[in-house]
């Protein structure tokens, strides 16, 4: 069913992609702006460039394809940075061995001599030769200072909100339309461990389950060690919409819930081999509030430009700031962007 439904994407979709990818970077460019005021549901249904699809068949493909909690974001936005990525068979993946955190574990080294634990951000001091921050130590509650030639900030739109800049002024209009409007999209994940792999034995090694219940993705590990019995599940994978379902329930009541959707499935050995579990809500981090961004229609046409867009000696980055959204790999992009603007500055 699932291959059946990207082949129906596909089908609507193709014209434009056939558009895209036969016009120079400057016509493309010129496309977003033309498409830009679609969502992803709108394209669909009253698409001006190919075979739009009905109702019912929107509905399976917003299902099948994982894109129901977010289907009223920016259709070319959803499509380059979602979509085409998630559904693209001939993409390798890669994964960090030992966790995502080993990444900035490796540079601890380096630059452990620079970095302060437990500093919130309170203030940017912007002045014509150097940059200030001030910061409120969330154990002590001690203020203190910074000072430097230049600001990279990498902090997301939705959480920077609550910074004071000074003046207000370093920052254009445009830049502060953006920080308050760009939209960041719900995610919620529940992991859990098992003392036995009983999915392998299924045949879901590696697997990708996808359904209506509220757990929606179900992802099953490929790598496993022969010498350990149990294994983790990514029993739910929400985003959007369907993840904000999973921010109105306390952390034990998420844990019942994606076991109850489990043994839809798998049956009662779900109960029987339990053995731990967490949860996250990336909505509810203090740190994020929120996932990753996807435009909104009428901001994918304009918004990359300004979101980068340095303002005084502060520079952005972050996936917000790349041009992928949603993935590290954006993240790691906008951050190398950020250095060399910088450095030609300095």
């Amino acid at each position: 069913m699932k291959e059946e439904t990207a082949e129906l994407l596909k089908a609507a979709v193709q014209p434009f992609l056939n558009l895209y990818r036969s016009s120079s970077p400057e016509q493309q460019q010129e496309l977003v702006q033309r498409f830009d005021r679609y969502s992803i549901e709108n394209f669909l249904r009253f698409n001006p460039i190919g075979p739009s699809l009905s109702p019912n068949a929107i509905r399976l493909v917003k299902v099948m394809l994982g894109i129901e909690g977010f289907a009223e974001l920016s259709f070319t936005n959803t499509w380059f940075d979602i979509i085409q990525t998630v559904f693209n068979e001939d993409l390798k993946f890669y994964e960090i061995t030992g966790g995502n955190d080993q990444l900035p574990k490796s540079f601890l080294n380096d630059l452990s001599s620079n970095i302060y634990f437990d500093e919130k951000v309170v203030r940017i001091i912007h002045q014509h030769n150097q940059v200030t921050v001030q910061t409120r130590n969330m154990k002590t509650n001690e203020f203190h200072t910074f000072t430097g030639d230049f600001l990279i900030l990498t902090l997301p739109f939705s959480v920077f909100q609550f910074i004071e800049v000074y003046p207000y002024q370093t920052f254009s209009f445009d830049k502060w339309k953006a920080i308050r409007e760009l939209p960041y999209v719900a995610a919620v994940k529940v992991g859990i461990e098992f003392k036995r792999r009983f999915w392998e034995e299924a045949g879901l090694k590696g697997a990708n389950l996808l359904t209506d219940f509220p757990n929606r993705f179900t992802y099953t590990p490929s790598p496993s060690s022969a010498e350990k019995s149990s294994g983790v599940v990514l029993a739910s994978y929400s985003w959007g919409e369907n993840a904000k379902l999973w921010n109105s329930l306390p952390e034990q009541e998420r844990i019942n819930q994606a076991l109850q959707d489990l043994a839809k499935v798998h049956g009662k050995e779900v109960y029987d081999e339990f053995l731990n579990a967490a949860t996250f809500s990336w909505s509810q981090n203090p740190y994020s509030a929120g996932c990753f961004t996807l435009f909104k229609p009428n901001q994918a046409a304009s918004f990359p430009e300004i979101i980068k867009r340095p303002e005084g000696r502060i520079h952005f980055a972050g996936e917000h700031a790349s041009d992928f959204h949603g993935w590290i790999e954006g993240a790691i992009q906008s951050g190398v962007r950020a250095a060399m603007e910088m450095n030609k500055r300095s």
